[in-house]
Parts: C-alpha cells; structure tokens; sequence
C-alpha cells in the first residue's frame, strides 16, 4: 500500500513547566529529546497497530533553548520506509508568549524498528510516496545513510526550510 508522508505528521504541543528545567529556567535538553521521541513514536504508529523501538535518533542539534513559560511545538514525519524500519524527521519550534515570538529549537532523524511481541522486526506493508519537494528533499537525505555510514550534519541545517511545520506556523 502506497501512502504519502504526510499521512503520518503528527503534532504535539508542551508547556514548559519548572519540573522541566534546570536551576536557570532552561528546558532539559533530555525532556525535549524525550518529547521529541514520543512525537517520533505518534507519526511512526500511523503505519501500523504494532509495537515500535526506537533504534537511534542521529544528529540532534539544539540551535535555541527554551525557558519555563514557553510553549514548545514538536513535529513529526515519517521520511523514508524500510523491511522493517523507518525514519522519521522532528522539528521543535518553541514560542515565547510574552514576546509572541516563535522560533526553531531542533532537529533529528530517529530510526524505529517495527517488532512483534516477542521483539522480531516485522515487515512494513507500506510504501512511502513523496509528492511534494520538501517531503522528497527528506526521503532522498535518508537513503545515503542506511548503511551504518556517519549521519552529515549539514543536513538539518539543509532541512531547515523544508522542516514538517505545523500549520499554523505555514500560514
């Protein structure tokens, strides 16, 4: 079955709260990879009723930090489909509310392995078909890197103009 990506975009919006920050005021870097993870996991889970591992999550670079009192916004794609992985892209992008300034915070590719019960990858029955250039800019990046090979890091600086962007953000 053939779908397109952005059939699995998944959107998920959190309050900076102090339980999330360090003596600063400053966002753990940890709970947004947390985050980030989870909104991987959503986007992932749209391609089947299974369970998923997260393999990896390459090159996560933090270009801003957030503050307890910000709102951060995390999306996710899927960008490429394998036997029985795929690759998701995530973007955060965080808004300070006093300021109504919204502004990007991260980027990643995580890896997620479809597995059954007793932890055997399985088969993805879906095929991944980009229509539009940002969705194939995203699929094409993936494929040079599968085979274990270091993950570049100009390329989420690359993606920046092509990140899964909420749409409210778009308008």
């Amino acid at each position: 079955r053939v779908i397109p990506p952005s059939a699995t975009t998944a959107y998920m919006t959190q309050s900076i709260m102090p339980q999330h920050a360090n003596t600063l005021g400053i966002t753990f870097g940890g709970q947004v990879m947390s985050w980030m993870e989870q909104c991987c996991y959503i986007s992932a889970s749209r391609l089947r009723g299974t369970h998923l591992l997260t393999a990896g999550m390459d090159s996560v670079t933090f270009a801003a930090s957030t503050k307890v009192g910000d709102i951060m916004y995390i999306t996710a794609q899927v960008s490429a489909i394998f036997t029985s992985s795929l690759e998701v892209m995530v973007s955060v992008f965080a808004e300070t509310l006093a300021e109504g300034r919204v502004f990007h915070c991260a980027d990643a590719f995580a890896t997620l392995v479809i597995v059954d019960m007793q932890g055997a990858p399985v088969s993805i029955p879906f095929q991944l078909e980009p229509s539009t250039p940002a969705e194939k800019l995203r699929f094409q990046v993936c494929f040079p890197f599968t085979s274990g090979s270091a993950f570049p890091t100009w390329i989420p600086q690359h993606l920046k103009k092509y990140p899964p962007l909420p749409r409210w953000y778009l308008e």
